[in-house]
């Protein structure tokens, strides 16, 4: 301790060694890069080629075995390495929307394998794009392998649907934008108090008759405003910036149509069903470009999914009809149905249809010939023909059945009288939990077609043949594990 009291830490500067970090003679001997700034330096590189053009690899590994074992060394590494890469690059899992695991657990098993599901599934999805598919042999083995599953098919999907149905109450819905809702509800009740409070009934509107009709699009009167350019999304990533550029209000036109008889097969002159011309207002919503540069009319319509963990939700029949009569006021448009996820936001599919295929989606659902609408239009029109000029409503009810009532304006309270006030009211109540949406048998999500399962069915049945040739395997391994320990004592 006293030594090290004693230390001078101020040493003098006659012992310093040296002042500086490298001196000139030195700098001018090794530094490469004073030799590039004097021109002095050469590449110890430059002609290499030429001092290796006379080598011969091949004797050299002779010489040396060494070399060889070296090299083969590194090409299993190289491969090994790519192998790696690979397995990395299909570990990679592509962007697949609306997979969620289900928050209720199944009462039981497909009666099908994965295996049979995942072939079902390609049947649906071969029979379900526009036009006759060609088939080839395998194809045609698998639809007739289909054709054979299909009751079993048909009996799981109504339990399955059975199942979800109970499950619905379950579900813990939030009302969003609540106040919203009740600021739209009171626009429409001033909407109502601003019209004439009393009205009496004129006549009724029969829903039925027997007649065809049909429309038929004459011309296109007046377009205003420019169509917008539509980018829908492509599905590589869950959030993708939104590129549809704002609706503007002048986007509208006006088309004239023709309504009534679709064939007169020899009817009387009385009978026969009169023609009429209409001229419907209209908005589309923009167009797209397909890849053969053509630019597709677009009609965009949202369809909330609040049961994604068991698959895709059936169109109502008040949207399909809905849908369905839009096109046939747009001709040469498209309708795209986006299925959202009402809890996350997530866009799950979009799903292109046309008016023809609307049509078979609502026989499919409901059993319902979607034409005979056209018929309740006509007679619509055909009343409203007859009446003088003047304010009207129509109203239905479940008590009119068959039948729309046609209300006339009245001055004065009385019997028989419609008071509007009465009816709509200024208390409101937004429903909780609406009644359950069925789910589609055909439809496939995203979810379903990444795991190979059939819409509206049940987990697939594991394959016990593989699972016992697991266990036999094990068993095995112990076997052999066991005699090679008694080998050793």
């Amino acid at each position: 301790m006293d030594r090290f009291l004693h230390i001078d830490w101020n040493c003098p500067l006659e012992d310093i060694i040296d002042d500086t970090f490298i001196n000139e003679e030195r700098l001018e001997k090794e530094s490469v890069m004073h030799r590039i700034m004097t021109g002095n330096f050469t590449d110890p590189f430059k002609n290499i080629e030429e001092d290796y053009q006379n080598v011969k690899i091949n004797l050299i590994k002779d010489i040396d075995p060494d070399l060889n074992e070296e090299s083969n060394n590194d090409i299993e590494i190289n491969e090994g390495e790519k192998e790696c890469e690979s397995k990395q690059i299909n570990k990679v899992k592509c962007y697949v929307p609306g997979i969620v695991k289900s928050i209720f657990k199944f009462p039981k098993k497909s009666l099908l394998d994965k295996e049979q599901q995942a072939m079902c599934l390609r049947v649906l999805l071969r029979f379900s794009k526009s036009g006759k598919p060609k088939l080839t042999r395998r194809e045609r083995e698998e639809l007739q392998k289909y054709m054979d599953l299909k009751q079993i098919i048909s009996q799981e999907q109504d339990e399955f649907l059975e199942f979800a149905k109970s499950k619905w109450h379950e579900r813990s819905f939030k009302i969003i934008c609540e106040d919203y809702i009740n600021l739209h509800w009171k626009s429409k009740l001033q909407y109502i108090y601003e019209l004439p409070r009393y009205y009496t009934e004129v006549t009724s509107i029969p829903f039925v008759a027997d007649k065809n009709i049909d429309i038929t699009f004459i011309s296109n009167c007046l377009q205003l405003g420019t169509l917008q350019k539509i980018e829908l999304p492509t599905f590589t990533k869950p959030c993708i910036e939104n590129k549809c550029s704002e609706m503007t209000e002048d986007n509208v036109s006006y088309k004239l149509f023709t309504i009534g008889q679709l064939t007169e097969q020899n009817e009387l002159m009385k009978n026969i069903t009169r023609e009429y011309k209409i001229l419907v207002r209209t908005k589309t919503h923009g167009f797209e470009i397909l890849r053969n540069k053509v630019q597709r009319l677009l009609l965009l319509t949202p369809k909330l999914e609040h049961q994604v963990d068991f698959g895709a939700e059936a169109v109502t029949l008040e949207e399909a009809l809905k849908q369905w009569i839009s096109l046939i006021f747009r001709p040469n448009t498209s309708l795209a149905r986006v299925r959202i996820s009402a809890k996350t936001s997530e866009i799950l599919q979009i799903e292109y249809r046309t008016a023809m295929s609307i049509n078979n989606e609502i026989k499919r659902l409901f059993n319902i010939k979607v034409e005979d609408s056209l018929i309740i239009l006509h007679n619509v029109i055909q009343s409203l023909a007859n009446l003088s000029p003047g304010h009207y409503i129509m109203r239905h009810t479940i008590r009119n059945g068959a039948f729309a009532t046609v209300f006339k304006v009245a001055e004065n309270p009385g019997k028989n009288i419609l008071d509007m006030h009465t009816i709509y009211g200024e208390q409101f109540h937004t429903l909780s939990n609406s009644s359950w949406i069925p789910l589609d048998k055909t439809i496939p999500t995203p979810m379903l077609k990444c795991f190979e399962r059939m819409p509206a069915m049940f987990y697939p049945l594991i394959n016990t043949f593989r699972n016992n040739k697991k266990c036999n395997t094990s068993k095995a391994g112990s076997v052999r594990r066991s005699l090679r320990n008694k080998k050793k004592k």
